[in-house]
């Protein structure tokens, strides 16, 4: 299991406690959408790579650009 999915399983008075590590530049929501690709990635040798660290960057806008022209077209279907 995910550690973002550990997350959503706890209870609410937890759950406000992370709402609080994120703000209106990064997102709860947009943490949830690229939980998996996140987790994946390798943050710590970004850390000490400002390359590495770039190119993690660009990849991040880039699935988040893919993740809401999902959700756009989901969105239109329901129209």
């Amino acid at each position: 299991m995910s550690q973002w999915n550990q997350v959503q399983q706890l209870e609410i008075k937890f759950l406000e406690q992370v709402d609080q590590f994120y703000d209106d530049n990064f997102p709860m929501e947009i943490r949830h959408l690229l939980a998996q690709w996140i987790e994946n990635q390798d943050w710590e040798a970004a850390s000490n790579n400002e390359t590495m660290a770039t190119i993690l960057l660009q990849n991040l806008l880039i699935q988040l650009d893919e993740q809401l022209g999902r959700v756009s077209k989901e969105k239109n279907l329901l129209l």
